[in-house]
């Protein structure tokens, strides 16, 4: 999965890797698996971890411990992929 923005006329892009969701097994990585047969229902399920998943901070990361990797993953949480490139 990869999320990009524009900056001043520049594409800066993030790559989440390959990700796998759930809705009794969706699995996005060139194949898809699943029990549930409405693929509105398998696509909204879908974006809706994509989504969960690309706005989720590490908790792990904290500003006092490790301010550069703070400052990372802030960025990335807003999309400001220019500022980790």
């Amino acid at each position: 999965m990869k999320e990009s923005t524009v900056v001043d006329g520049k594409l800066f892009s993030y790559d989440y890797g390959i990700k796998e969701y759930d809705s009794s097994m969706l699995r996005v990585a060139g194949y898809v698996i699943a029990s549930e047969d409405d693929p509105r229902i398998n696509t909204k399920n879908a974006v809706n971890d994509c989504i969960k998943e690309a706005c989720t901070l590490n908790s792990k990361v904290n500003r006092y411990a490790d301010p550069a990797a703070y400052d990372k993953e802030n960025a990335r949480y807003n999309g400001e992929f220019e500022k980790i490139q």
